[in-house]
């Protein structure tokens, strides 16, 4: 089955958006688990096996979440979530790395910008890790990356969808990630 990852993206920040208060909350547990749940629910739409998934008993396996085609021939979605912006941005750098390195179709890199914090700046956040895409030198043609932002911020409470699929020559020069599924509520 072909996805398509705008399409992807679309349905995944539409479920975020609309699910519980714990994507917005304070307890990354409960953050964490609604994200993973939401993933776990499209992972099985689309017929694939969803890791981890506690109910079948698999584990996490190189990412935070991966969908894999049955039987586990190929991964076709590779996830990284990274709530600690703020005080830890190695921590992105590395999360959003290994995405790079693992082979998968669509790789998508969660993070989110902190209610009270002044010092995230999501737009140098996306160019830093456009310059990782740049830097790194094993793209596969067709590559998509999908970054989803959850703005926390009181009185905004909403999920940013940003874009960038490598050309048909598997390089990269000068990557810029672009916004998908702008829609009248998601302008500010």
């Amino acid at each position: 089955m072909r996805i398509d990852p705008k399409e992807l993206g679309r349905i995944l920040r539409n479920r975020l958006e609309n699910s519980s208060f714990a994507v917005y909350g304070k307890d990354r547990k409960a953050r964490t688990a609604a994200v993973f749940n939401i993933l776990r629910t499209a992972a099985k739409d689309y017929g694939l096996v969803p890791y981890p998934d506690k109910a079948e008993h698999r584990r996490q396996l190189l990412c935070d979440f991966m969908w894999v085609e049955k039987p586990f021939r190929r991964l076709v979605l590779a996830a990284e979530c990274e709530w600690n912006i703020g005080k830890r941005k190695r921590a992105l750098l590395k999360d959003f790395r290994k995405l790079m390195l693992v082979r998968a179709r669509i790789r998508l890199f969660i993070d989110q910008l902190p209610p009270k914090s002044r010092s995230y700046a999501p737009r140098r956040i996306r160019r830093r890790l456009a310059k990782e895409l740049g830097m790194f030198h094993d793209h596969r043609r067709g590559d998509h990356y999908l970054l989803l932002e959850i703005d926390r911020r009181p009185k905004v409470r909403r999920i940013h969808g940003f874009y960038y699929q490598v050309g048909n020559d598997g390089r990269i020069t000068k990557p810029t990630f672009a916004r998908f599924g702008v829609t009248a509520a998601s302008r500010h």
